[in-house]
């Protein structure tokens, strides 16, 4: 059974329809045929460097960018406007620019863009880890619609920055994303740890380091799931909602009841639980 562990108590359990959903596709992750991820015995939990999104704030694309309909929800790699290639190939190197927009009401930390006569804004969310395109228009030094007094008076009206609605889609992107990559990361890491058995191996999910290892003995196979609850930090994309679940749906696909057949444990491998890691563990029958 579940317990609280040395964080406290395990993440929110939400509805086991999550899991049916994510098995549930069209065809199942593990049939997509052979799939090579890299994988290693882990000598400690890692972290990816610095994780951002880029994306623009439905204001932007439709009054700023006049974007077709369709293209709205697009991530910004795939829209051609002149100032959104800009914003790409900068943004994705370094989140942040050297000219700021001052003064502002609303927003702190806003940086201009420069791309020919198109000028952008754009603000770095460190707390959600995501680059947003506030702001583009162009640049008519002296004229009442110059992008520069716009965007102060879009920044006094509360109207600059992104809104709920804009949260709610990245959110949603991140979520299918986060699915995706955890599908096909962790059949063959499953595979490796089964190969490699009582060893650990390791793999890193949406930038969440984890680790597997199996054990079997009469018939029963132990699986072992390890998160490192520290793998993401200030500045770097935050894991979607539910995500504890998704990967519990992937390493413990027999489990129809996480309370009652998911445990904590204080080892893995071979060695004890790190600081600000959590173990899980289920046992099944071998087929």
């Amino acid at each position: 059974m579940l317990s609280e562990g040395r964080l406290g108590p395990p993440p929110s359990i939400t509805s086991v329809s999550l899991r049916v959903g994510i098995l549930s596709a069209s065809a199942p992750p593990w049939n997509r045929g052979p799939t090579t991820v890299e994988v290693t015995v882990i000598e400690g939990p890692r972290s990816e460097p610095d994780r951002y999104t880029l994306r623009i704030t439905s204001r932007c694309a439709s009054e700023d960018l006049n974007l077709p309909v369709e293209d709205r929800q697009k991530p910004p790699e795939e829209i051609g406007h002149e100032v959104v290639r800009k914003f790409v190939a900068m943004r994705s190197q370094e989140p942040i620019g050297f000219e700021k927009i001052q003064p502002l009401t609303t927003l702190s930390d806003v940086y201009s863009l420069h791309a020919g006569r198109w000028r952008g804004a754009t603000w770095h969310d460190r707390t959600h880890g995501v680059v947003w395109l506030v702001g583009a228009r162009l640049h008519r030094s002296g004229d009442s619609d110059d992008a520069y007094p716009t965007f102060k008076a879009l920044d006094a009206a509360n109207e600059l920055g992104p809104t709920e609605e804009d949260y709610r889609s990245l959110f949603d992107s991140r979520a299918e994303t986060f699915v995706d990559e955890v599908m096909r990361v962790v059949p063959p890491l499953l595979g490796a740890a089964r190969q490699q058995s009582p060893r650990e191996v390791s793999a890193s999910v949406g930038g969440i380091a984890i680790a597997v290892a199996t054990e079997s003995h009469d018939g029963i196979e132990l699986r072992k799931l390890s998160i490192a609850m520290n793998s993401w930090g200030d500045g770097q994309t935050e894991p979607p909602k539910n995500w504890t679940e998704i990967l519990w749906a992937a390493v413990f696909p027999w489990v129809a009841d996480w309370e009652s057949e998911l445990s904590l444990e204080d080892d893995i491998g071979g060695r004890a639980a790190r600081d600000s890691e959590l173990i899980y563990s289920a046992m099944r029958e071998e087929s």
